[in-house]
């Protein structure tokens, strides 16, 4: 028995939704609604579980494969560890505000005030589902289960639960409001997942929490797209950040030309006494802004260069270190 049906097992055992069971035709496992009055998704009204429409969502609303492309080089901008996650109480400590987003390649994905958090559909609660996936679409199951296996850092006490099921920032399905199951069987269910290693989930969810300035420029220097996400829906505030690093070295610049040309420009002044202490000021004073300003710049690169050298340090010994499992939720 695989690490895909021992999870369906214990799933089952612990389910949370119902709506769905699966059964052979053929050679092949269907899933179908067990009240026999729809033939919907749970939570997906538009969609028909019957034919390919149904699979095909998932793959458009679960696959990640830009960020799967561009997993090799996370562990240069974040820290390769996929337990790298905050639970939702603590992420205002960190001063972001937790936002429901349905948009995949942004699951926690953070930009300073804020991170997108993906919500949780009702048919992933159901075991039949994943039972049915595990066949229909490996890719999937292993993206979904990646998505899964993230909320067991996202709620780790009931007070996170709380947080995901109020109406500010929904992330678990309207009928976990309603259902007696609560915050120790939620997690009793998502628990199962961090089973799972990162060899047996999408390549993406090898990590935790993503910047998205970093991402940004990640897909410039792999000229993949000019940027990752359009955060701000217009081009000038994304100029504006592509040009500060260029405008803060012409400043820097600008101070070392304007000091050379004082230095040179008193040279040509009479060399006369009433002029001697006003051509020792200005020489010495192009001297210190030169000296003050190269140590600066000096200083601040040398403090860049160690931030960098240290985060890949400690980036390649998390990279390098052995994957034990050691996820923890907020129940045994």
């Amino acid at each position: 028995m695989d690490i895909y049906q021992v999870l369906v097992e214990q799933l089952r055992q612990r389910e949370l939704n119902f709506e769905l069971r699966t059964r052979i035709v053929g050679s092949i496992r269907v899933l179908e609604r067990t009240d026999n009055f729809s033939t919907t998704p749970p939570g997906e009204p538009l969609l028909e579980l019957a034919g390919g429409d149904f699979l095909n969502h998932l793959r458009g609303i679960y696959l990640t494969p830009e960020l799967d492309r561009m997993s090799p080089y996370f562990r240069f901008i974040v820290t390769p560890d996929s337990s790298r996650i905050f639970p939702i109480h603590f992420q205002s400590a960190r001063g972001r505000r937790v936002l429901a987003n349905e948009r995949h390649n942004l699951h926690l994905v953070w930009y300073r005030d804020r991170i997108f958090v993906k919500p949780i559909a009702p048919y992933l609660l159901s075991a039949a589902f994943w039972e049915w996936i595990a066949e229909a679409d490996p890719e999937v199951f292993k993206a979904a289960a990646g998505l899964m296996r993230t909320y067991t850092f996202l709620i780790r006490s009931e007070a996170d639960y709380r947080l995901a099921i109020n109406d500010e920032s929904p992330l678990l399905p309207l009928s976990m409001e309603k259902s007696a199951a609560g915050f120790e069987q939620f997690v009793r269910f998502t628990n199962q997942f961090a089973r799972l290693s990162d060899d047996e989930v999408s390549p993406r969810y090898s990590y935790g929490e993503l910047r998205l300035s970093r991402l940004n420029w990640l897909v410039r220097l792999l000229f993949i797209k000019p940027t990752f996400f359009h955060i701000h829906g217009e081009w000038g505030p994304i100029f504006m950040e592509m040009l500060a690093p260029l405008i803060a070295t012409f400043a820097v610049l600008s101070i070392l030309l304007t000091a050379m040309q004082v230095g040179l420009a008193v040279q040509s002044l009479p060399d006369t006494e009433h002029w001697q202490t006003y051509i020792s000021v200005c020489n010495w004073f192009s001297v210190i802004v030169l000296s003050a300003t190269t140590a600066a710049c000096v200083g601040l690169v040398a403090v860049i260069a160690g931030v960098l050298i240290h985060e890949q340090v400690f980036a390649y010994s998390k990279y390098h270190a052995p994957k034990g499992n050691n996820m923890k939720t907020g129940v045994a």
